[in-house]
Protein backbone atom coordinates (compact mmCIF):
# COMPACT_ATOMS: atom_id res chain seq x y z
CA UNK A 1 0.00 0.00 0.00
CA UNK A 2 1.56 3.80 -0.70
CA UNK A 3 0.50 6.40 0.83
CA UNK A 4 2.35 8.56 -1.61
CA UNK A 5 0.73 12.21 -2.26
CA UNK A 6 1.62 13.70 -5.98
CA UNK A 7 2.15 17.45 -4.56
CA UNK A 8 0.62 19.07 -7.71
CA UNK A 9 -2.27 17.48 -6.52
CA UNK A 10 -2.47 19.17 -2.98
CA UNK A 11 -3.92 22.87 -3.08
CA UNK A 12 -1.12 25.43 -4.06
CA UNK A 13 -0.89 29.22 -4.00
CA UNK A 14 1.07 31.56 -5.71
CA UNK A 15 2.69 34.26 -4.39
CA UNK A 16 4.64 36.94 -6.17
CA UNK A 17 4.79 34.41 -8.93
CA UNK A 18 6.27 31.47 -6.96
CA UNK A 19 4.03 28.12 -6.15
CA UNK A 20 4.16 26.91 -2.63
CA UNK A 21 4.49 23.51 -4.43
CA UNK A 22 8.75 24.30 -4.75
CA UNK A 23 8.88 24.26 -1.34
CA UNK A 24 6.45 21.64 -0.82
CA UNK A 25 4.50 22.68 1.21
CA UNK A 26 1.20 21.33 2.13
CA UNK A 27 -1.18 23.72 4.24
CA UNK A 28 -4.40 25.36 4.82
CA UNK A 29 -5.77 28.72 4.46
CA UNK A 30 -8.70 29.78 6.29
CA UNK A 31 -11.26 32.82 5.38
CA UNK A 32 -11.25 32.67 1.63
CA UNK A 33 -14.40 34.34 1.72
CA UNK A 34 -15.95 37.35 -0.46
CA UNK A 35 -14.64 40.48 0.94
CA UNK A 36 -16.75 43.00 3.19
CA UNK A 37 -17.81 46.30 2.35
CA UNK A 38 -16.42 49.22 4.14
CA UNK A 39 -18.57 51.38 6.03
CA UNK A 40 -20.19 52.30 9.04
CA UNK A 41 -23.55 52.87 11.13
CA UNK A 42 -23.69 56.06 13.47
CA UNK A 43 -26.95 56.60 15.44
CA UNK A 44 -28.11 59.92 15.56
CA UNK A 45 -30.23 61.36 18.47
CA UNK A 46 -33.66 61.86 17.33
CA UNK A 47 -33.05 59.83 14.13
CA UNK A 48 -34.65 56.29 13.85
CA UNK A 49 -32.30 54.05 12.40
CA UNK A 50 -28.44 54.14 12.24
CA UNK A 51 -26.86 56.64 9.51
CA UNK A 52 -25.01 54.68 7.05
CA UNK A 53 -21.57 55.84 5.98
CA UNK A 54 -20.39 54.03 2.51
CA UNK A 55 -16.66 54.12 2.61
CA UNK A 56 -16.99 53.11 -0.95
CA UNK A 57 -14.19 50.23 -0.58
CA UNK A 58 -13.74 46.59 0.87
CA UNK A 59 -11.87 45.95 3.90
CA UNK A 60 -8.68 44.34 3.77
CA UNK A 61 -9.17 40.50 5.19
CA UNK A 62 -6.58 38.36 7.24
CA UNK A 63 -5.57 34.64 5.46
CA UNK A 64 -4.46 32.45 8.04
CA UNK A 65 -2.31 29.57 6.69
CA UNK A 66 -1.19 26.27 8.51
CA UNK A 67 0.98 23.55 7.12
CA UNK A 68 4.15 21.43 6.77
CA UNK A 69 7.30 22.17 4.46
CA UNK A 70 8.55 18.50 3.46
CA UNK A 71 12.33 19.74 3.22
CA UNK A 72 12.94 16.09 0.95
CA UNK A 73 16.51 15.54 2.23
CA UNK A 74 17.53 19.55 2.33
CA UNK A 75 18.54 20.79 5.34
CA UNK A 76 15.98 22.30 7.11
CA UNK A 77 18.01 25.82 7.83
CA UNK A 78 18.47 26.25 4.48
CA UNK A 79 14.61 25.66 3.40
CA UNK A 80 13.40 28.19 6.10
CA UNK A 81 15.57 31.17 5.07
CA UNK A 82 14.51 30.27 1.55
CA UNK A 83 10.80 30.45 2.60
CA UNK A 84 11.34 33.13 4.61
CA UNK A 85 12.66 35.49 2.05
CA UNK A 86 10.01 34.41 -0.42
CA UNK A 87 7.68 35.74 1.50
CA UNK A 88 9.02 38.31 3.69
CA UNK A 89 11.86 39.59 1.25
CA UNK A 90 10.07 42.62 0.18
CA UNK A 91 7.50 44.94 2.20
CA UNK A 92 5.28 45.35 -0.42
CA UNK A 93 2.09 43.53 -1.60
CA UNK A 94 2.29 41.10 -4.03
CA UNK A 95 0.33 38.92 -6.23
CA UNK A 96 -1.39 36.11 -4.37
CA UNK A 97 -3.66 32.97 -6.17
CA UNK A 98 -4.75 30.03 -4.27
CA UNK A 99 -5.65 27.28 -6.49
CA UNK A 100 -8.96 26.21 -4.76
CA UNK A 101 -10.35 30.07 -4.62
CA UNK A 102 -11.83 32.25 -7.35
CA UNK A 103 -10.61 35.73 -6.33
CA UNK A 104 -7.13 37.05 -6.94
CA UNK A 105 -5.59 39.11 -4.42
CA UNK A 106 -2.58 41.14 -3.64
CA UNK A 107 -1.40 40.05 -0.17
CA UNK A 108 1.74 40.64 1.91
CA UNK A 109 2.59 38.58 5.17
CA UNK A 110 2.12 39.86 8.52
CA UNK A 111 3.73 39.02 11.72
CA UNK A 112 6.18 37.27 10.52
CA UNK A 113 6.74 33.62 10.12
CA UNK A 114 6.76 30.36 13.02
CA UNK A 115 8.78 27.77 12.10
CA UNK A 116 8.98 24.32 14.22
CA UNK A 117 10.66 21.04 12.93
CA UNK A 118 8.50 18.84 14.50
CA UNK A 119 10.10 15.81 12.92
CA UNK A 120 13.85 15.48 11.14
CA UNK A 121 13.01 17.14 7.72
CA UNK A 122 9.37 18.48 8.42
CA UNK A 123 8.91 21.88 9.54
CA UNK A 124 5.38 22.97 10.93
CA UNK A 125 4.94 26.61 9.49
CA UNK A 126 2.12 28.89 10.60
CA UNK A 127 1.99 32.75 8.80
CA UNK A 128 -0.55 35.45 7.99
CA UNK A 129 -1.36 37.30 5.16
CA UNK A 130 -3.18 40.73 4.83
CA UNK A 131 -5.12 40.62 1.45
CA UNK A 132 -6.81 43.13 -0.70
CA UNK A 133 -8.66 42.37 -4.03
CA UNK A 134 -6.63 42.22 -6.93
CA UNK A 135 -7.76 45.07 -9.15
CA UNK A 136 -7.47 43.20 -12.96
Amino acid sequence: MSWYVDINNLDSFTFGGVSSTSFNFAFKADNLKPFEQDFELKPVPGRTGDLLINNNRKKNKTVNVDGIIDCDGSESKVIMAKFNTWLCGEVKYKPLVFSNDYVNYQGIVIGGIDFEEVIEGFIKVKFKFSCKEANL
